[in-house]
């Protein structure tokens, strides 16, 4: 299967992800809003280094974590450096964050890069167990009251001004629902300038699954590889329903198992339906949870974040992500949307399809997403 076709099968089976409890975690000592997936990792770029660098963050379970420093060159260097940094993380009995049982992975283990990831860990504890979990609550519930034509407003995040002398003084830390481990979305200046940027967020998808210890950063417009693609001129048209959905496809699509229409190697769409079970009241924690488990890249695969756009209205929001594949030189461009009927049927749709495929043929695929509807 193409990683266009795994990535969207993932996606159809995050519909369902709420029902393994026993993998939800949240960090020690963090009041959560929501709980994290196990193998849940983060990356941000960290504009406080004159090299390109990034620091990522991996959550195996409740306690046991890695953070990883990447940088193509540092200090003049022409080879990349990358540090690993394995610990468990705890609370002391003065309820401060606490790392033991550390191992480093590095060659050489720089003792500024060590002492770096060190502050990264126990600034990001202290900073975020300051932040209640009913703060998140609150933004998240302002987020889902946008408007479903715009994309959303960094406004509608949590924004707390702090000292932060790592990050050049008094910033603002940015806090989003949607973003795995510390829920951070960004540092920035008190003139709007970048000082730490969300870049990707995704999830192991197995214990060989390398992708966290294999990302390099992503360009800043990365580029699909071109591709030999031809639609036909007048398909037939399928109208496709089922108990909750329809959209219109046509004849060029073909079914590869329910749930699940393929367009050759090019382009992949998903859809699925579930009765939540839930009141009323707990719709809106769950839509926000269905869209940080979306936002999720799976292995291999890592969306764009610093592009995303997100449209958001009551119980529902529809997703545009260029997601990074840089083992086969590709990008793709997924299209999501979830809303919840008043029956309280939950409805995910997913079409995704290469870039270059999609740039040149927008209106087509474009045309699909405007017949689908969730009843």
């Amino acid at each position: 299967m193409s990683a266009p076709k795994r990535k969207a099968a993932a996606c159809a089976a995050a519909l369902f992800v709420l029902c393994s409890a026993a993998e939800l975690f949240a960090v020690p000592g963090i009041e959560a809003y929501l709980p994290d997936i196990a193998g849940t990792y983060v990356y941000y770029r960290d504009y406080s280094f004159t090299d390109e660098a990034y620091v990522g963050i991996l959550q195996y379970d409740e306690t046991t974590y890695c953070i990883r420093f990447y940088a193509d060159s540092l200090q003049g260097s022409s080879a990349p450096y990358t540090m690993e940094l394995y610990f468990t993380l705890g609370q002391a009995e003065s309820g401060k964050p606490e790392m033991t049982g550390e191992r480093v992975i590095a060659s050489p283990a720089r003792p500024d890069i060590v002492n770096y990831l060190h502050d990264i860990v126990y600034e990001f504890s202290a900073r975020r167990s300051a932040v209640p979990a009913a703060s998140l609550s609150q933004s998240a519930a302002k987020f889902f009251t946008g408007n479903a034509e715009t994309p959303f407003d960094e406004s509608a995040l949590l924004r707390i001004n702090e000292e932060y002398p790592q990050f050049g003084g008094s910033v603002y830390v940015h806090y989003a629902f949607f973003v795995p481990v510390f829920n951070i979305y960004g540092i920035t200046a008190e003139n709007g300038e970048q000082r730490l940027e969300l870049v990707t967020a995704a999830v192991l998808s197995a214990a060989e699954d390398s992708s966290f210890f294999d990302f390099a950063g992503i360009p800043q417009n990365p580029q699909d590889t071109a591709r030999q693609f031809t639609l036909e001129k007048q398909p037939e048209q399928l109208e496709i329903r089922d108990e909750h959905q329809t959209f219109t496809i046509d004849s060029q699509w073909k079914l590869a198992a329910p749930g699940m229409w393929l367009l050759g190697d090019a382009a992949v769409l998903t859809y699925s339906s579930a009765q939540t079970g839930l009141a009323e009241e707990q719709i809106p924690d769950y839509a926000a949870y269905m869209l940080r488990t979306m936002l999720l890249g799976t292995q291999g695969a890592y969306p764009d974040l610093r592009t995303i756009d997100i449209r958001a209205e009551k119980d529902s929001f529809t997703i545009e992500t260029r997601t990074y594949l840089p083992t086969g030189a590709a990008v793709s461009h997924s299209s999501k949307q979830f809303s919840v009927t008043q029956s309280g049927a939950a409805c995910l749709f997913d079409l995704t399809v290469f870039d270059s495929v999609y740039s040149a043929n927008t209106p087509y695929f474009t045309g699909i997403l405007d017949t689908y509807r969730c009843r």
